[in-house]
């Protein structure tokens, strides 16, 4: 198995939310499938977080029905750069 096999692995089984048993089967298979699974939640958790905080920071500004609101965009972008330079450091592109 190579590299990018691994990887691909790593990938579907992160994607899909494998349950554990069956992930760490994979792990045994080779020790690199591991460390590309890892890499690929530490991203996902990112991800999730900036979702979230960009989600709240919406309703915190718009209301809970921000998502009718016609600056619904702009109101969401703004919400969403703001969460990914929390999360991040960064201001999103």
């Amino acid at each position: 198995m190579n590299l990018n096999d691994c990887t691909r692995i790593a990938y579907l089984l992160s994607e899909h939310r494998v349950p554990d048993p069956i992930v760490k089967a994979f792990f045994t298979l080779d020790n690199r499938i591991e460390s590309e699974y890892e890499l690929f939640e530490y991203v996902q958790d990112r991800s999730d977080k900036v979702l979230e905080l960009a989600n709240q920071y919406a309703n915190e500004i718009g209301g809970e029905n921000w998502c009718l609101r016609k600056d619904k965009k702009d109101l969401y972008k703004t919400c969403l750069d703001r969460a990914q330079k929390e999360v991040h450091g960064t201001e999103g592109e």
